[in-house]
Protein backbone atom coordinates (compact mmCIF):
# COMPACT_ATOMS: atom_id res chain seq x y z
CA UNK A 1 0.00 0.00 0.00
CA UNK A 2 1.20 3.47 -0.67
CA UNK A 3 1.37 5.07 2.61
CA UNK A 4 1.65 1.96 4.79
CA UNK A 5 5.84 2.52 4.93
CA UNK A 6 5.72 6.17 6.20
CA UNK A 7 4.99 5.33 9.30
CA UNK A 8 8.81 6.13 10.48
CA UNK A 9 9.77 2.60 10.26
CA UNK A 10 12.63 1.54 12.97
CA UNK A 11 16.13 2.17 11.32
CA UNK A 12 18.04 -0.61 13.52
CA UNK A 13 16.52 -4.07 14.66
CA UNK A 14 16.47 -2.67 18.64
CA UNK A 15 14.82 1.11 17.06
CA UNK A 16 11.61 2.15 18.37
CA UNK A 17 8.91 2.38 16.13
CA UNK A 18 8.87 5.89 16.43
CA UNK A 19 12.04 6.74 15.41
CA UNK A 20 12.90 9.14 12.24
CA UNK A 21 15.38 8.41 10.09
CA UNK A 22 18.30 10.52 10.24
CA UNK A 23 18.58 11.75 6.49
CA UNK A 24 17.49 14.98 5.49
CA UNK A 25 14.31 15.69 3.45
CA UNK A 26 13.98 15.43 -0.45
CA UNK A 27 13.12 19.03 -1.42
CA UNK A 28 11.42 17.68 -4.70
CA UNK A 29 9.59 15.41 -3.40
CA UNK A 30 8.09 17.70 -0.26
CA UNK A 31 7.83 20.48 -2.74
CA UNK A 32 5.38 17.82 -5.03
CA UNK A 33 3.47 17.22 -1.97
CA UNK A 34 2.79 20.57 -0.98
CA UNK A 35 1.52 21.03 -4.43
CA UNK A 36 -0.99 18.68 -4.25
CA UNK A 37 -2.11 19.43 -1.01
CA UNK A 38 -3.08 23.22 -2.22
CA UNK A 39 -4.91 21.14 -5.33
CA UNK A 40 -6.48 18.72 -3.05
CA UNK A 41 -7.87 21.63 -0.66
CA UNK A 42 -10.14 22.43 -3.59
CA UNK A 43 -12.15 19.18 -2.70
CA UNK A 44 -13.83 21.23 0.22
CA UNK A 45 -15.53 23.94 -1.52
CA UNK A 46 -15.90 21.96 -4.44
CA UNK A 47 -18.23 19.84 -2.54
CA UNK A 48 -19.92 22.61 -0.52
CA UNK A 49 -20.96 24.27 -4.20
CA UNK A 50 -22.35 20.69 -5.26
CA UNK A 51 -24.44 20.34 -2.61
CA UNK A 52 -25.57 23.72 -2.36
CA UNK A 53 -26.43 23.42 -5.93
CA UNK A 54 -28.32 20.00 -5.86
CA UNK A 55 -30.38 21.32 -2.30
CA UNK A 56 -32.74 23.78 -2.27
CA UNK A 57 -32.74 27.56 -2.08
CA UNK A 58 -33.69 27.86 1.60
CA UNK A 59 -30.97 25.12 2.35
CA UNK A 60 -28.27 25.96 0.28
CA UNK A 61 -25.67 27.88 3.00
CA UNK A 62 -26.60 24.63 5.34
CA UNK A 63 -24.72 22.99 2.64
CA UNK A 64 -21.52 24.34 2.58
CA UNK A 65 -21.39 25.58 6.00
CA UNK A 66 -21.32 21.61 7.32
CA UNK A 67 -17.76 21.51 5.02
CA UNK A 68 -16.03 24.36 6.71
CA UNK A 69 -17.51 23.06 9.87
CA UNK A 70 -15.71 19.69 9.49
CA UNK A 71 -12.81 21.06 8.57
CA UNK A 72 -12.38 23.65 10.99
CA UNK A 73 -13.13 20.47 13.69
CA UNK A 74 -10.62 18.12 11.80
CA UNK A 75 -7.61 20.64 11.65
CA UNK A 76 -8.02 20.67 15.59
CA UNK A 77 -8.67 17.60 15.69
CA UNK A 78 -5.56 15.90 13.27
CA UNK A 79 -3.07 18.65 15.20
CA UNK A 80 -3.71 17.45 18.71
CA UNK A 81 -3.49 13.66 18.22
CA UNK A 82 -4.67 12.68 14.95
CA UNK A 83 -1.79 12.96 13.03
CA UNK A 84 0.22 10.70 16.07
CA UNK A 85 -2.86 7.96 16.21
CA UNK A 86 -2.49 7.18 12.56
CA UNK A 87 1.27 7.58 11.80
CA UNK A 88 3.20 6.55 14.97
CA UNK A 89 3.96 2.99 16.53
CA UNK A 90 1.32 1.13 17.71
CA UNK A 91 0.54 1.74 21.22
CA UNK A 92 1.42 -1.31 24.17
CA UNK A 93 -0.72 -2.00 26.79
CA UNK A 94 0.74 -4.45 29.52
CA UNK A 95 -2.30 -6.08 31.91
CA UNK A 96 -1.08 -8.76 34.00
CA UNK A 97 2.11 -9.04 32.89
CA UNK A 98 1.42 -9.47 29.41
CA UNK A 99 2.36 -6.96 26.49
CA UNK A 100 -0.54 -6.61 24.05
CA UNK A 101 -0.45 -4.19 20.60
CA UNK A 102 -3.71 -2.12 20.36
CA UNK A 103 -4.58 -1.34 16.79
CA UNK A 104 -4.51 2.49 17.01
CA UNK A 105 -0.80 4.75 17.33
CA UNK A 106 0.51 5.92 20.60
CA UNK A 107 0.42 9.79 21.76
CA UNK A 108 3.91 10.42 21.34
CA UNK A 109 3.73 12.56 18.81
CA UNK A 110 0.73 14.93 20.07
CA UNK A 111 0.81 18.63 18.60
CA UNK A 112 3.61 17.63 16.22
CA UNK A 113 5.57 16.57 19.03
CA UNK A 114 9.00 15.39 17.32
CA UNK A 115 7.44 16.14 14.05
CA UNK A 116 10.63 17.20 11.89
CA UNK A 117 10.58 19.90 9.06
CA UNK A 118 14.31 18.95 8.05
CA UNK A 119 13.69 14.65 8.48
CA UNK A 120 12.23 13.32 6.08
CA UNK A 121 10.09 9.93 5.94
CA UNK A 122 11.13 7.07 4.11
CA UNK A 123 9.24 4.95 1.33
CA UNK A 124 11.81 3.56 -0.60
CA UNK A 125 12.67 5.96 -2.85
CA UNK A 126 11.51 9.73 -1.61
CA UNK A 127 12.56 11.37 1.82
CA UNK A 128 9.18 13.57 2.43
CA UNK A 129 9.54 16.21 4.96
CA UNK A 130 7.79 14.89 7.89
CA UNK A 131 5.74 18.11 8.44
CA UNK A 132 4.26 18.45 4.39
CA UNK A 133 3.41 14.95 4.72
CA UNK A 134 1.20 15.69 8.09
CA UNK A 135 0.10 18.86 6.00
CA UNK A 136 -0.62 16.34 2.93
CA UNK A 137 -2.37 13.76 5.14
CA UNK A 138 -4.33 16.48 6.75
CA UNK A 139 -6.27 16.98 3.42
CA UNK A 140 -7.29 13.53 3.39
CA UNK A 141 -9.33 13.71 7.18
CA UNK A 142 -10.50 16.40 6.40
CA UNK A 143 -12.13 15.21 3.17
CA UNK A 144 -14.14 11.63 4.42
CA UNK A 145 -16.06 13.70 7.11
CA UNK A 146 -17.05 16.35 4.18
CA UNK A 147 -18.22 13.24 2.32
CA UNK A 148 -20.12 11.95 5.28
CA UNK A 149 -21.67 14.99 5.77
CA UNK A 150 -23.47 14.54 2.26
CA UNK A 151 -25.88 11.84 3.71
CA UNK A 152 -27.08 14.14 6.43
CA UNK A 153 -27.04 17.58 4.69
CA UNK A 154 -30.08 20.05 5.62
CA UNK A 155 -31.19 18.31 9.15
CA UNK A 156 -28.29 18.63 11.54
CA UNK A 157 -27.25 21.14 13.44
CA UNK A 158 -24.22 23.22 13.64
CA UNK A 159 -22.73 22.27 17.97
CA UNK A 160 -23.88 18.56 17.52
CA UNK A 161 -22.41 18.20 14.07
CA UNK A 162 -18.63 19.50 15.23
CA UNK A 163 -18.61 17.34 18.14
CA UNK A 164 -19.34 14.58 16.02
CA UNK A 165 -17.29 15.10 13.69
CA UNK A 166 -14.38 15.60 16.65
CA UNK A 167 -15.54 11.70 18.00
CA UNK A 168 -15.42 10.50 14.62
CA UNK A 169 -12.47 11.17 13.35
CA UNK A 170 -10.89 10.72 16.26
CA UNK A 171 -12.67 7.23 16.99
CA UNK A 172 -13.58 5.82 13.66
CA UNK A 173 -11.75 7.20 11.01
CA UNK A 174 -8.19 6.94 12.92
CA UNK A 175 -8.54 3.17 13.16
CA UNK A 176 -8.88 2.91 9.89
CA UNK A 177 -5.83 5.12 8.74
CA UNK A 178 -3.81 2.91 10.86
CA UNK A 179 -4.63 -0.50 9.91
CA UNK A 180 -4.23 0.45 6.52
CA UNK A 181 -1.62 2.53 6.36
CA UNK A 182 0.77 1.83 9.60
CA UNK A 183 3.20 -0.81 8.77
CA UNK A 184 1.89 -2.31 12.21
CA UNK A 185 -2.33 -1.91 10.97
CA UNK A 186 -3.51 -5.38 10.24
CA UNK A 187 -5.13 -5.06 7.53
CA UNK A 188 -1.55 -3.98 5.82
CA UNK A 189 -0.17 -7.11 7.37
CA UNK A 190 -2.65 -8.74 5.94
CA UNK A 191 -1.65 -7.53 2.31
CA UNK A 192 -4.52 -5.20 1.43
CA UNK A 193 -3.80 -2.70 -1.55
CA UNK A 194 -5.05 0.40 -1.30
CA UNK A 195 -3.33 3.46 -2.92
CA UNK A 196 -5.30 6.41 -1.78
CA UNK A 197 -7.78 5.45 0.71
CA UNK A 198 -10.37 3.78 -0.35
CA UNK A 199 -11.07 2.56 2.94
CA UNK A 200 -10.59 5.62 5.15
CA UNK A 201 -12.37 8.24 2.67
CA UNK A 202 -15.09 6.10 0.96
CA UNK A 203 -16.23 2.40 2.54
CA UNK A 204 -16.07 4.77 5.55
CA UNK A 205 -18.25 7.48 5.63
CA UNK A 206 -20.74 5.91 3.35
CA UNK A 207 -21.58 3.08 5.92
CA UNK A 208 -21.29 5.84 8.75
CA UNK A 209 -23.40 8.05 6.46
CA UNK A 210 -25.63 5.27 5.90
CA UNK A 211 -26.03 4.38 9.43
CA UNK A 212 -26.67 8.41 10.65
CA UNK A 213 -28.65 9.14 8.03
CA UNK A 214 -31.03 6.53 9.27
CA UNK A 215 -30.32 7.32 12.36
CA UNK A 216 -31.49 11.31 12.51
CA UNK A 217 -34.21 10.19 10.14
CA UNK A 218 -36.20 11.71 6.79
CA UNK A 219 -36.55 15.02 6.14
CA UNK A 220 -40.32 15.81 5.39
CA UNK A 221 -39.50 16.32 1.87
CA UNK A 222 -37.88 13.22 1.06
CA UNK A 223 -39.62 11.70 -1.78
CA UNK A 224 -39.01 7.54 -2.99
CA UNK A 225 -37.88 7.52 -6.38
CA UNK A 226 -37.75 11.67 -7.13
CA UNK A 227 -35.22 13.85 -6.55
CA UNK A 228 -34.94 17.32 -5.23
CA UNK A 229 -35.54 20.73 -6.60
CA UNK A 230 -31.67 21.62 -8.27
CA UNK A 231 -31.70 25.24 -7.24
CA UNK A 232 -28.78 26.17 -9.35
CA UNK A 233 -27.48 23.20 -11.98
CA UNK A 234 -24.37 25.64 -12.43
CA UNK A 235 -23.21 26.02 -9.43
CA UNK A 236 -23.25 21.91 -9.21
CA UNK A 237 -21.49 21.74 -12.42
CA UNK A 238 -18.38 24.35 -11.18
CA UNK A 239 -18.51 21.83 -8.27
CA UNK A 240 -18.04 19.05 -9.44
CA UNK A 241 -15.13 20.20 -11.89
CA UNK A 242 -13.54 21.17 -8.35
CA UNK A 243 -14.20 18.23 -6.90
CA UNK A 244 -12.88 16.50 -10.13
CA UNK A 245 -9.84 18.67 -10.08
CA UNK A 246 -9.20 18.26 -6.52
CA UNK A 247 -9.07 13.86 -6.82
CA UNK A 248 -6.84 13.88 -10.09
CA UNK A 249 -4.14 16.05 -7.36
CA UNK A 250 -4.86 13.35 -4.68
CA UNK A 251 -4.09 10.76 -7.25
CA UNK A 252 -0.67 12.50 -7.97
CA UNK A 253 0.68 13.15 -4.36
CA UNK A 254 -0.30 10.10 -2.98
CA UNK A 255 3.00 8.67 -5.22
CA UNK A 256 5.06 11.15 -3.22
CA UNK A 257 7.41 12.05 -5.81
CA UNK A 258 7.03 12.87 -9.46
CA UNK A 259 8.11 9.59 -11.28
CA UNK A 260 6.06 6.87 -13.13
CA UNK A 261 3.57 5.53 -10.35
CA UNK A 262 2.42 9.67 -10.13
CA UNK A 263 2.60 9.90 -13.87
CA UNK A 264 0.29 6.58 -14.42
CA UNK A 265 -1.67 7.43 -11.63
CA UNK A 266 -3.09 10.20 -12.89
CA UNK A 267 -3.47 8.86 -16.16
CA UNK A 268 -5.91 6.35 -14.40
CA UNK A 269 -7.91 9.18 -12.98
CA UNK A 270 -8.62 10.81 -16.06
CA UNK A 271 -8.91 7.80 -18.17
CA UNK A 272 -11.39 6.28 -15.33
CA UNK A 273 -13.44 9.50 -15.36
CA UNK A 274 -14.17 9.42 -19.26
CA UNK A 275 -15.45 6.12 -19.02
CA UNK A 276 -17.44 6.54 -16.17
CA UNK A 277 -19.43 9.40 -17.67
CA UNK A 278 -19.95 7.29 -20.95
CA UNK A 279 -21.55 5.13 -19.34
CA UNK A 280 -23.30 6.88 -16.73
CA UNK A 281 -24.21 8.85 -21.00
CA UNK A 282 -25.64 5.12 -21.90
CA UNK A 283 -28.06 4.43 -18.87
CA UNK A 284 -29.39 7.67 -18.72
CA UNK A 285 -30.01 7.79 -22.61
CA UNK A 286 -31.33 4.05 -22.40
CA UNK A 287 -33.74 4.81 -19.65
CA UNK A 288 -35.19 8.43 -19.50
CA UNK A 289 -34.29 9.04 -23.50
CA UNK A 290 -31.78 12.32 -22.66
CA UNK A 291 -28.93 13.11 -20.71
CA UNK A 292 -29.23 15.47 -17.78
CA UNK A 293 -26.94 17.00 -15.71
CA UNK A 294 -26.51 14.71 -13.36
CA UNK A 295 -24.97 12.67 -16.12
CA UNK A 296 -21.49 15.13 -15.92
CA UNK A 297 -21.58 16.15 -12.09
CA UNK A 298 -22.09 12.10 -11.00
CA UNK A 299 -20.42 10.75 -13.89
CA UNK A 300 -16.95 12.17 -13.47
CA UNK A 301 -16.74 12.39 -9.93
CA UNK A 302 -17.74 8.38 -9.56
CA UNK A 303 -14.96 7.32 -11.88
CA UNK A 304 -12.05 9.66 -10.13
CA UNK A 305 -13.12 7.70 -7.01
CA UNK A 306 -13.41 4.56 -8.79
CA UNK A 307 -9.91 4.23 -8.61
CA UNK A 308 -8.77 5.43 -5.43
CA UNK A 309 -7.59 2.15 -4.11
CA UNK A 310 -5.78 0.85 -7.36
CA UNK A 311 -3.91 4.35 -8.99
CA UNK A 312 -0.90 2.98 -10.96
CA UNK A 313 -0.72 -0.56 -9.70
CA UNK A 314 -3.67 -0.98 -12.67
CA UNK A 315 -3.31 -0.60 -16.38
CA UNK A 316 -5.19 2.09 -18.83
CA UNK A 317 -7.47 -0.36 -19.78
CA UNK A 318 -7.84 -1.90 -16.58
CA UNK A 319 -8.88 1.71 -15.31
CA UNK A 320 -11.08 2.09 -18.18
CA UNK A 321 -13.22 -1.55 -17.14
CA UNK A 322 -13.12 -0.24 -13.48
CA UNK A 323 -14.76 3.34 -14.14
CA UNK A 324 -17.07 1.98 -16.14
CA UNK A 325 -18.49 -0.73 -13.87
CA UNK A 326 -18.21 1.28 -10.78
CA UNK A 327 -20.75 4.10 -12.94
CA UNK A 328 -23.13 0.95 -13.32
CA UNK A 329 -22.67 0.17 -9.48
CA UNK A 330 -23.67 3.52 -8.63
CA UNK A 331 -26.92 4.07 -10.94
CA UNK A 332 -28.27 1.50 -9.50
CA UNK A 333 -26.66 1.14 -6.06
CA UNK A 334 -27.74 4.67 -5.43
CA UNK A 335 -31.43 3.58 -5.77
CA UNK A 336 -31.13 0.96 -2.59
CA UNK A 337 -31.29 3.43 -0.01
CA UNK A 338 -34.87 5.40 -1.59
CA UNK A 339 -36.32 1.63 -1.96
CA UNK A 340 -39.71 1.46 -0.54
CA UNK A 341 -38.49 -1.33 2.47
CA UNK A 342 -35.63 0.55 3.06
CA UNK A 343 -36.53 4.64 2.96
CA UNK A 344 -33.24 5.88 4.14
CA UNK A 345 -33.19 9.72 3.64
CA UNK A 346 -29.19 10.04 2.07
CA UNK A 347 -29.82 13.46 1.14
CA UNK A 348 -26.90 13.71 -1.32
CA UNK A 349 -26.44 9.97 -1.56
CA UNK A 350 -23.20 9.15 0.19
CA UNK A 351 -23.94 5.86 0.10
CA UNK A 352 -25.06 5.26 -3.02
CA UNK A 353 -22.26 7.08 -4.75
CA UNK A 354 -19.14 6.98 -2.39
CA UNK A 355 -19.58 3.48 -0.85
CA UNK A 356 -20.52 1.72 -4.14
CA UNK A 357 -17.79 3.34 -6.07
CA UNK A 358 -15.56 1.96 -2.99
CA UNK A 359 -16.47 -1.43 -3.19
CA UNK A 360 -16.14 -1.46 -6.97
CA UNK A 361 -12.47 0.04 -6.41
CA UNK A 362 -11.48 -2.16 -3.84
CA UNK A 363 -12.65 -5.64 -5.52
CA UNK A 364 -11.56 -4.86 -9.02
CA UNK A 365 -8.25 -3.96 -7.52
CA UNK A 366 -7.51 -7.29 -6.28
CA UNK A 367 -8.39 -8.58 -9.40
CA UNK A 368 -6.60 -5.74 -12.32
CA UNK A 369 -3.46 -4.94 -10.09
CA UNK A 370 -0.41 -5.70 -11.77
CA UNK A 371 2.22 -3.12 -11.84
CA UNK A 372 4.90 -1.87 -9.15
CA UNK A 373 4.50 -4.41 -6.55
CA UNK A 374 1.43 -5.38 -5.61
CA UNK A 375 0.02 -8.22 -7.35
CA UNK A 376 -3.68 -9.06 -8.54
CA UNK A 377 -5.71 -11.91 -9.31
CA UNK A 378 -4.41 -11.67 -13.25
CA UNK A 379 -0.62 -11.72 -12.41
CA UNK A 380 -0.99 -14.69 -9.83
CA UNK A 381 -2.68 -14.40 -6.68
CA UNK A 382 -6.09 -15.59 -6.94
CA UNK A 383 -6.68 -14.11 -2.86
CA UNK A 384 -6.21 -10.66 -3.41
CA UNK A 385 -9.79 -10.47 -4.19
CA UNK A 386 -10.82 -12.42 -0.98
CA UNK A 387 -8.23 -9.89 0.78
CA UNK A 388 -9.98 -6.62 -0.36
CA UNK A 389 -13.19 -7.66 0.47
CA UNK A 390 -12.28 -8.97 4.05
CA UNK A 391 -11.39 -5.56 4.57
CA UNK A 392 -14.15 -3.45 2.78
CA UNK A 393 -16.37 -5.72 5.58
CA UNK A 394 -14.35 -5.52 8.30
CA UNK A 395 -14.27 -1.28 7.74
CA UNK A 396 -17.83 -1.14 6.98
CA UNK A 397 -19.15 -3.09 10.08
CA UNK A 398 -16.59 -0.72 12.32
CA UNK A 399 -17.70 1.82 10.77
CA UNK A 400 -21.40 2.11 10.87
CA UNK A 401 -21.36 0.37 14.60
CA UNK A 402 -18.96 3.08 16.04
CA UNK A 403 -21.46 5.61 14.20
CA UNK A 404 -24.42 4.42 15.51
CA UNK A 405 -22.90 4.61 19.17
CA UNK A 406 -21.74 8.04 18.68
CA UNK A 407 -24.87 9.47 17.42
CA UNK A 408 -26.75 7.79 20.61
CA UNK A 409 -24.23 9.31 22.50
CA UNK A 410 -24.40 13.08 21.73
CA UNK A 411 -28.40 12.54 21.63
CA UNK A 412 -28.46 11.98 25.08
CA UNK A 413 -26.96 15.37 25.98
CA UNK A 414 -28.40 17.42 22.93
CA UNK A 415 -30.82 17.46 19.91
CA UNK A 416 -29.36 16.68 17.07
CA UNK A 417 -31.63 17.26 14.13
CA UNK A 418 -33.60 20.23 13.32
CA UNK A 419 -37.14 20.16 13.90
CA UNK A 420 -39.56 19.69 10.78
CA UNK A 421 -41.24 23.42 10.85
CA UNK A 422 -37.61 24.31 10.47
CA UNK A 423 -36.61 22.11 7.81
CA UNK A 424 -39.94 23.10 5.45
CA UNK A 425 -38.71 26.89 6.36
CA UNK A 426 -35.65 26.27 4.94
CA UNK A 427 -32.35 25.31 7.28
CA UNK A 428 -30.85 28.63 6.67
CA UNK A 429 -33.07 30.83 8.07
CA UNK A 430 -33.37 28.37 11.03
CA UNK A 431 -29.84 27.88 11.62
CA UNK A 432 -27.88 30.73 10.23
CA UNK A 433 -30.24 33.53 10.07
CA UNK A 434 -29.20 33.60 6.47
CA UNK A 435 -30.48 32.68 2.92
CA UNK A 436 -29.43 33.13 -0.52
CA UNK A 437 -33.26 33.85 -1.39
CA UNK A 438 -34.53 35.27 2.06
CA UNK A 439 -33.41 37.50 4.64
CA UNK A 440 -33.58 36.44 8.21
CA UNK A 441 -37.04 38.42 7.93
CA UNK A 442 -38.88 36.39 5.70
CA UNK A 443 -38.21 39.04 2.29
CA UNK A 444 -37.54 37.91 -0.86
CA UNK A 445 -34.00 39.04 -1.56
CA UNK A 446 -34.50 39.28 -5.64
CA UNK A 447 -38.38 40.50 -5.51
CA UNK A 448 -36.80 43.43 -3.50
CA UNK A 449 -34.81 43.90 -6.33
CA UNK A 450 -37.17 44.98 -8.32
CA UNK A 451 -38.59 41.78 -8.81
CA UNK A 452 -37.88 41.21 -12.71
CA UNK A 453 -36.57 37.69 -13.82
CA UNK A 454 -33.75 39.33 -15.79
CA UNK A 455 -32.46 40.64 -12.32
CA UNK A 456 -32.68 37.12 -10.67
CA UNK A 457 -30.76 35.23 -13.64
CA UNK A 458 -28.06 38.55 -13.70
CA UNK A 459 -27.55 37.90 -9.72
CA UNK A 460 -27.27 33.89 -10.53
CA UNK A 461 -25.12 34.52 -13.70
CA UNK A 462 -22.81 37.00 -11.19
CA UNK A 463 -22.60 34.24 -8.34
CA UNK A 464 -21.05 31.54 -10.73
CA UNK A 465 -18.92 34.43 -12.19
CA UNK A 466 -17.34 35.06 -9.46
CA UNK A 467 -16.89 31.64 -8.38
CA UNK A 468 -15.21 31.10 -11.99
CA UNK A 469 -13.18 34.28 -11.01
CA UNK A 470 -12.12 32.90 -7.93
CA UNK A 471 -10.83 29.08 -9.54
CA UNK A 472 -8.82 31.19 -12.00
CA UNK A 473 -6.93 32.60 -8.98
CA UNK A 474 -6.37 29.60 -7.65
CA UNK A 475 -4.83 28.14 -10.78
CA UNK A 476 -2.69 31.11 -11.20
CA UNK A 477 -1.66 30.60 -7.25
CA UNK A 478 -0.62 26.92 -8.31
CA UNK A 479 0.97 28.16 -11.62
CA UNK A 480 3.42 30.07 -9.67
CA UNK A 481 3.71 27.79 -6.73
CA UNK A 482 4.84 24.82 -9.88
CA UNK A 483 7.21 28.06 -10.99
CA UNK A 484 9.09 28.23 -7.61
CA UNK A 485 8.94 24.17 -7.16
CA UNK A 486 10.96 23.93 -9.83
CA UNK A 487 13.42 27.17 -9.27
CA UNK A 488 13.78 25.65 -5.43
CA UNK A 489 13.95 22.11 -6.53
CA UNK A 490 16.49 22.68 -9.94
CA UNK A 491 19.39 23.92 -8.83
CA UNK A 492 20.61 24.24 -12.79
CA UNK A 493 17.26 26.80 -12.94
CA UNK A 494 18.56 28.21 -9.37
CA UNK A 495 22.08 28.75 -10.73
CA UNK A 496 21.07 29.98 -14.31
CA UNK A 497 18.17 32.56 -13.25
CA UNK A 498 20.90 33.44 -10.69
CA UNK A 499 23.75 34.61 -13.29
CA UNK A 500 21.25 36.11 -15.87
CA UNK A 501 20.08 38.39 -12.91
CA UNK A 502 23.76 39.17 -12.19
CA UNK A 503 24.86 39.65 -15.70
CA UNK A 504 22.06 41.92 -16.16
CA UNK A 505 22.15 43.94 -13.19
CA UNK A 506 26.13 43.83 -13.21
CA UNK A 507 25.80 46.20 -16.99
CA UNK A 508 22.83 48.44 -15.90
CA UNK A 509 25.21 48.68 -12.87
CA UNK A 510 28.31 49.70 -15.16
CA UNK A 511 26.38 52.34 -17.45
CA UNK A 512 25.18 53.87 -14.71
CA UNK A 513 29.01 54.08 -13.13
CA UNK A 514 30.07 55.34 -16.57
CA UNK A 515 27.72 58.64 -16.40
CA UNK A 516 28.46 59.13 -13.16
CA UNK A 517 32.08 58.67 -13.46
CA UNK A 518 32.21 61.08 -16.55
CA UNK A 519 30.09 64.30 -14.97
CA UNK A 520 32.36 64.01 -11.64
CA UNK A 521 35.23 64.30 -14.23
CA UNK A 522 34.06 67.25 -15.77
CA UNK A 523 33.42 68.76 -12.31
CA UNK A 524 36.78 68.13 -11.13
CA UNK A 525 38.09 69.99 -14.34
CA UNK A 526 35.42 72.73 -13.84
CA UNK A 527 35.94 72.93 -9.79
CA UNK A 528 40.48 72.92 -11.04
CA UNK A 529 39.42 75.91 -13.90
CA UNK A 530 37.85 78.19 -10.80
CA UNK A 531 40.50 77.13 -8.29
CA UNK A 532 38.38 75.26 -5.79
CA UNK A 533 39.32 72.00 -4.37
CA UNK A 534 38.75 68.88 -5.68
CA UNK A 535 35.98 65.92 -5.46
CA UNK A 536 37.03 63.18 -3.48
CA UNK A 537 38.21 60.26 -5.39
CA UNK A 538 36.11 57.65 -7.12
CA UNK A 539 38.34 54.74 -4.93
CA UNK A 540 37.49 56.16 -1.80
CA UNK A 541 34.32 56.53 0.16
CA UNK A 542 32.01 59.83 0.31
CA UNK A 543 30.84 61.81 3.53
CA UNK A 544 27.80 59.31 3.83
CA UNK A 545 29.87 56.06 3.94
CA UNK A 546 28.48 54.94 0.21
CA UNK A 547 31.45 52.76 -1.59
CA UNK A 548 32.90 53.90 -4.88
CA UNK A 549 35.11 51.18 -5.46
CA UNK A 550 36.13 49.41 -8.74
CA UNK A 551 34.35 48.08 -10.93
CA UNK A 552 35.29 44.78 -10.40
CA UNK A 553 33.09 41.58 -10.50
CA UNK A 554 33.11 41.38 -6.63
CA UNK A 555 31.18 44.85 -6.60
CA UNK A 556 28.37 43.27 -8.34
Amino acid sequence: PAFASYAFPPTTPTASCTQAPTWGANRGATAIVLFSTAIICLIVPGLGLYHAGLSRSLDAVNAIAMKIIALAAVAFQWFLVGWTLCFSGAMHIRPFSHTYQLEIGSLQRMLLWDTRVDEGMWDGKSHVSQRAYCIFQLSFAIIAPCLLSSAVACRLRPVPWFIFVLLWTTFVYDPVVFWVWNYEGWLYRYGVIDYAGALPLLIASGASGFVLSAFVGNRPSFRDFEDDVHHSTPTALVGSVMVWFGWVGLMLGAALSADEEGEQATISAHISSAASLAAWMVLEQRELGYMTSSCITHGTIVGVVAVLASGPYVAPAGSIIMGAIASVATYYGRRLTKHPRLRVDDTFEAFGFYFFAGMTSLLLTGVFAYYFGPDGMVKGDALQPWRQLVAMVAVTLYSGGATFILAVAISIFMRIRTTSEEEEEGVDIALHQQSIMYDKYGENLHEAKLGSFANYWWDDWLYIWSVLVALWGVVVAVALAVLASIVVCCESCTMAIKSCLTSGCGFFYRSIWSVEEKRRQAAVRVGLRQGQPTLPDASESDSDGEDYGGDSDEDF
